[in-house]
Order: structure tokens, then C-alpha cells, then sequence
């Protein structure tokens, strides 16, 4: 009978243990104990990905790679809580370009994201009408993959600290989105996030 409470209470201990260390299984807003901020993306019933070691419920072939997400606006907000983790608080973004084979989808990612971020309210988010002068002035294209000098380049001219460019591309049956920011300074990639989305 003592051996049977003990282990009762050794299961009870563990899985305060699990709530603790995944902040997208404790309730309320998703991740208060999650020190790399992504839980603050607020109004949203939207779980943020935690990454797990081992076989969780990855879907991937090794369980390394997220869930599918239902679409790109839950893929955006999925990456956005991933790279949200690894920028610094109160840095200037500066959102450059989301390529995409059908450029409204790009568009619709950047403006997407570009709002995410803000929500966020821990950054100071570059206005998008800065980056349509540069454009114009030094002759930028950004409809399609933006390299990492150029979009380094432009977060210089804007001011930014940290800049962040991306794609989408079909795989399979779903698509990927892809986001990196660079740290406009060192032109160092600071993070990175690839999510599966059904488009």
C-alpha cells in the first residue's frame, strides 16, 4: 500500500514537472514560464510549437518537425513565437521581403507578420512605407528571394537592427514557410523558423 501512494505521488510529481517545462500544456495564454517570450503573441487561440527531443508528436520521418499547420496565417504565427525567442526585446524590425511563387501570398505574409510582431509588443517595428522609398531611390527588387547583403543593405538604410526575409514553396502536398533575422550589424543569422502549412 505505501508503495502504491509513493508511486502514485512520484506521477503526480512528474507531471507537474511536464507543465512546467511546456508552456503550451499549462492553459491561461500559452507560455508564461517560456523565458524566450514567444507565449506573448496575445489574442489567439493558436498553440505555439515547443520543440521536443526524441520521438514526440513531431509528423515529420524522425519527429523533428512540427505538425502541419491548417494555414499560413497559424504557420506565420507559429514562426513568428519561434524567432520572437531569439531577438532581443526592444530591437527595430524591419520586415524586408516573404518571396513566394504567387507574390499576393508573399505580400499577404509580410503584412501578416509585420502586424504578429507588433502585437508582440516588445520591438519597435519599421515602418513598411520607409522601405517602399528605399526601394524606389536605390532600385531594390524585393518581388522575389532577397539575398542576405541586400537585405542587410536596406535594414542599414531604414535604421533597423535586425531584418527578417523568408519564403514560401510547395513540397509535396503542403507548402513551406521559411524566416530568418539578421542582425543588421554583424549580418549574423540570429534565427530561424520553418513551419508546414496546408495552402
Amino acid at each position: 500500500m505505501k508503495l502504491h501512494r509513493v508511486g502514485a505521488a512520484l506521477l503526480g510529481g512528474l507531471a507537474a514537472l511536464v507543465l512546467l517545462a511546456c508552456p503550451t500544456m499549462g492553459g491561461g495564454r500559452g507560455g508564461a514560464g517560456n523565458s524566450g517570450g514567444a507565449g506573448e503573441l496575445p489574442g489567439s487561440a493558436l498553440v505555439l510549437e515547443v520543440p521536443q527531443a526524441g520521438g514526440g508528436a513531431g509528423g515529420g520521418p524522425a519527429g523533428g518537425e512540427s505538425p502541419v499547420a491548417a494555414s499560413l496565417v497559424e504557420a506565420l504565427y507559429q514562426a513568428c513565437g519561434e524567432l520572437s525567442g531569439n531577438i532581443p526585446d526592444r530591437a527595430s524590425i524591419a520586415v524586408i521581403s516573404i518571396a513566394s511563387g504567387d507574390p499576393a501570398e508573399g505580400e499577404f505574409a509580410v503584412e501578416e507578420l509585420t502586424l504578429l510582431l507588433v502585437n508582440v509588443k516588445k520591438y519597435s517595428i519599421v515602418d513598411r512605407r520607409h522601405l517602399e522609398l528605399i526601394r524606389a531611390e536605390q532600385r531594390f527588387q524585393l518581388s522575389g528571394e532577397v539575398d542576405d547583403d541586400t537585405a542587410v543593405s536596406i535594414g542599414r538604410l531604414m535604421g533597423a537592427a535586425m531584418v527578417i526575409t523568408g519564403s514560401i514553396s510547395p513540397y509535396h502536398e503542403v507548402k513551406y514557410l521559411r524566416l530568418k533575422a539578421l542582425d543588421v550589424e554583424t549580418g549574423e543569422i540570429r534565427a530561424m523558423a520553418s513551419r508546414r502549412f496546408n495552402g
